[in-house]
């Protein structure tokens, strides 16, 4: 990692300050992953990999840390954030994602999948279940802790109705799934959530991390839910893991 981050400093060329600002608070916020994260690795170790392990460790935030101040120092040489524009976006979607697609295209997408959602709230027994009114709630919770108890809470009500519709067919290993707070090093860079598969052989979890910040998240996600959408992760800090290797 001290050769990566060394690499990585020379190559910035005309670094943006909001993007440094953000890498500056993930580096200085890592030391719990590779402190205890990292160090479940250290199970029944020979003394001398351990003491590799605990070197390449420390040698690592000692990196991680130097790099944080290194870019502090630059931070008042680098460029304010702009927006984008259509003319950049229209090239990212060409010639980086290589879609066949300009902005006015993705535009017209979204709106289309709009209205297809729209259409499948009217299909709803009740139309108030897409309602986003907190109001209608009988209980929102008041707390991260709250709401990722009431979420867990939830799972054996979906697994039924995915049963008593055939919608899909449930594995009998279908195991429980655990919210958890995602990291702190990853919110600056990674402020809504991703997966973390596991291995081909792996036997246990899978992660997804949700960045859940206040009541008005818990609202927006049981409105994704009842219109039959999975969660923009981008929008929500926590993790879900299944206790097997597929997802549905």
């Amino acid at each position: 990692m001290p050769a990566l981050l060394k690499q990585g400093l020379s190559n910035l060329q005309n670094p943006v300050k909001l993007y440094a600002q953000l890498a500056i608070q993930s580096a200085r916020s890592i030391d719990p992953l590779l402190n205890k994260s990292l160090m479940a690795l250290d199970v029944d170790l020979a003394p001398d990999e351990h003491d590799e392990l605990v070197k390449a460790r420390d040698a690592a935030l000692t990196a991680l840390h130097s790099y944080a101040d290194e870019l502090e120092k630059r931070l008042s040489k680098m460029v304010d954030f702009a927006p984008m524009g259509e003319a950049n976006y229209n090239y990212y979607l060409k010639h980086i994602l290589l879609l066949p697609l300009d902005g006015a295209q993705v535009e017209m997408i979204g709106r289309a999948e709009l209205a297809r959602y729209r259409a499948l709230e009217a299909l709803l027994p009740d139309p108030k279940l897409a309602d986003p009114d907190p109001a209608r709630s009988a209980s929102i919770p008041p707390d991260q802790a709250s709401f990722l108890k009431a979420y867990e809470s939830r799972e054996q009500e979906m697994v039924s109705f995915l049963k008593e519709h055939s919608l899909v067919t449930l594995p009998d290993y279908l195991g429980a799934f655990q919210i958890r707070q995602l990291p702190e090093a990853f919110k600056p860079t990674s402020p809504g959530g991703f997966m973390n598969p596991p291995g081909v052989y792996d036997k246990v979890f899978i992660s997804f991390r949700l960045t859940i910040r206040n009541r008005k998240s818990f609202i927006f996600a049981r409105r994704l839910k009842t219109r039959g959408q999975s969660l923009d992760t981008r929008v929500f800090p926590d993790i879900f893991s299944n206790s097997r290797s597929r997802t549905i």
